[in-house]
């Protein structure tokens, strides 16, 4: 705004966030004109989903442990079935591949090991978030919480490459490479 000082202005300015933002969006906007069916099947999955999540009460159990195995199980199943369309959506913006229609290929590697991952960074982010929203034992100090959240936003973070590289079969597409590869764009990721 106009009465914010120029400094603040400066440092805004620096902050490149802006143009990816404006890449996503229209990375999206071109998969879902040129993949109009996955798009479709995207937003009937998660309509249904939305609608399961309102018909069944939120809290299932009593306690943290319960409702995150019920949140994980509920995660894993969406994973599954939105795994092929986000395997479609990395290898059209990296490949120009277009996919044109829904397949559950759940005995390709490709999509096992998508799926293995996503589900195994959902659960850690289902973890924080369940801590976050102070489901589990209040005597947790609030430093074990805080060093809990930044260790996983550290992991989601240095891990998040190794989606588009198991989407397109890129050679060495493994977590270890990931973890290397990221370590010096960690704070560019996040």
């Amino acid at each position: 705004s106009d009465c914010a000082p120029s400094h603040f202005k400066m440092a805004m300015s620096k902050i490149p966030i802006l143009r990816p933002v404006v890449a996503g969006y229209a990375d999206a906007w071109h998969a879902i004109r040129a993949m109009p069916l996955l798009a479709g099947v995207t937003v009937v999955l998660m309509f249904v989903f939305t609608l399961l999540e309102s018909a069944v009460p939120y809290r299932a159990s009593e306690n943290a442990t319960g409702s995150l195995l019920l949140s994980v199980i509920v995660s894993s199943v969406q994973n599954f079935l939105l795994t092929p369309v986000m395997i479609a959506v990395h290898r059209f913006i990296i490949l120009g591949e277009i996919t044109t229609r829904y397949v559950l290929a759940w005995t390709q590697h490709a999509f096992l090991n998508f799926f293995a991952w996503l589900c195994a960074l959902s659960v850690l982010v289902l973890f924080a978030m369940s801590i976050f929203a102070n489901e589990w034992p209040t005597a947790m100090p609030l430093a074990v919480v805080l060093v809990t959240m930044v260790v996983i936003v550290v992991i989601l973070t240095r891990l998040s490459i190794l989606f588009p590289a198991i989407a397109v079969a890129a050679p060495g597409a493994f977590s270890a490479n990931a973890w290397a590869d990221s370590k010096p764009h960690t704070l560019r990721i996040f």
